[in-house]
This record gives C-alpha cells, sequence and structure tokens, in this order.
C-alpha cells in the first residue's frame, strides 16, 4: 500500500467577465418614475437612478454615482377651469324651458370632480344676465353686462294631445311592453342634443329625471336612459317615452 499522499493541482481560476448589458436584457423599467423608461445597459440604469436621487434596498451597491443637483418636477394641475360664453349662457336658459316643458328635472355633475375623487355634484344658478355652474374644482361663470337679458324660451312651452302617441320599450332580454310616448319636437330635439354636446366641452354631464315617475332617488338607474344624436333622440323613463327623429 502507498502511503504517499497524492494532492491535486492548484485549481485553475479565471476572471469573471461582467457584461454591461442590462439584467434580462434591454427592456422597459416602470419603477424609475410616472413613465416607463426603456434601458439597455447597467450603466444607463445606475445612471437614471442616480439622475433620480433613488438608491438600492438591501443589496450591496449603497451608491448609484456622485451626488447631483435632483430637481424635482413641478407639480402639474388640472388646466383651468372655462368660463362659459354669452352663447352657452343663452343655450341653457333654452334648455331650462325646454326641460321644463317635457317635464324633466335634471341634475349637472363635473367630470373634473369626479376624477379627482370629490363630490361631483354641481349648483346651477342663474339670473337675468347671468348664468354660473359651481363645482368643487372651480366655478364656470358667464356674467352679461347690465341690461344684457339671456332671453326666454326658443320654443312653445306647452304640449297639446297632438304631441302624445304610443311606443313599444324593449327589456335587454328582448320583451316589449307598451308605453306612453311624447314626440319631442324639432327645435327642441336639436336644442337638447346641442346642450349636451355644450356642456361635455365644459366636462360636465347631465342626468335627466322624470317628474311624473322619479321616486326622488338621485341615484343611477332612477334617471332616464338617454341617448341623443342628429338623428335622433330617445329618454326613457318608466312611465314613457319621450322620442324624435329626424
Amino acid at each position: 500500500m502507498n502511503d504517499q499522499t497524492t494532492t491535486s493541482p492548484d485549481p485553475i481560476t479565471a476572471p469573471a467577465v461582467h457584461s454591461d448589458t442590462m439584467w434580462g436584457g434591454p427592456q422597459w423599467v416602470e419603477h424609475l418614475g410616472h413613465e416607463p423608461v426603456w434601458v439597455e445597459t447597467k450603466a444607463q440604469y445606475f445612471d437614471e437612478l442616480n439622475r433620480r436621487g433613488l438608491k438600492f434596498k438591501h443589496m450591496q451597491e449603497s451608491t448609484t454615482g456622485p451626488e447631483r443637483l435632483i430637481v424635482e418636477p413641478e407639480a402639474v394641475g388640472p388646466p383651468p377651469i372655462r368660463p362659459l360664453t354669452a352663447a352657452d349662457a343663452r343655450l341653457m336658459r333654452q334648455a331650462e324651458y325646454a326641460l321644463k316643458r317635457y317635464a324633466l328635472i335634471e341634475a349637472v355633475s363635473c367630470n373634473r370632480c369626479f376624477a379627482l375623487s370629490l363630490h361631483d355634484g354641481c349648483r346651477v344658478m342663474s339670473g337675468t344676465n347671468y348664468m354660473q355652474v359651481e363645482c368643487r374644482c372651480g366655478i364656470r361663470a358667464y356674467q352679461g353686462e347690465r341690461g344684457v337679458d339671456l332671453g326666454g324660451s326658443a320654443s312653445n312651452t306647452t304640449t297639446t294631445l297632438l304631441d302624445h302617441t304610443d311606443g313599444i320599450a324593449f327589456s335587454p332580454d328582448g320583451d316589449g311592453h307598451g308605453l306612453p310616448t311624447t314626440l319631442i319636437d324639432d327645435q327642441s330635439a336639436k336644442l337638447l342634443t346641442a346642450y349636451v354636446r355644450m356642456l361635455a366641452s365644459h366636462q360636465l354631464s347631465v342626468r335627466w329625471f322624470c317628474r311624473g315617475c322619479w321616486d326622488g332617488k338621485p341615484l343611477d338607474g332612477h334617471d332616464c336612459q338617454k341617448a341623443l344624436t342628429d338623428e335622433k333622440v330617445v329618454l326613457l323613463c318608466r312611465c314613457r317615452i319621450r322620442f324624435w327623429q329626424g
């Protein structure tokens, strides 16, 4: 038996080569800010971290490079509220009379307030020469000069028996049931369509409730279902259909 102990030669070591390619390859990095950043190399990644004053957490690298002056981006708030024009105010005044004629109560809401998680209900106030929509994020208003009158109704405010007929409302299941139908005149239909579009241009929405069947709850599902286009206007509540077709 050979008592001579043999030892293996020293293991050969090779230098470690660390690539500058980004881990996992070039990619969009989403944790550097509000917008994703395309990063291809580790050097670029470290530079992006350093420019933003960011550091690693629970890793060996305690710094990403020399300190820089970090410039905080300015907070960008929502754009200023656009005031109502004289034409907007007159259109709102005329819409008041049209809604009264067809026995509708309206509730205006602000899309900006909704996006900011604020109560989105609006208060609408009007006078002889002014119109104002007030919400949590500001006021949209028009104030005419003294002696200016926004005007009254642009259409007849009374209905007659000739304005009524019978219609059929269909449920999502395809079941139809008859409902009394009020025919909307041409002028009022075009006025209401223009009114809804004008409100939308001011980031406002509107819901209409029927004076005849509304239960007093200003909730979704209790208002009239509505569809307004240049060719057709349909307002459907629980007790009737209000309809116009060009």
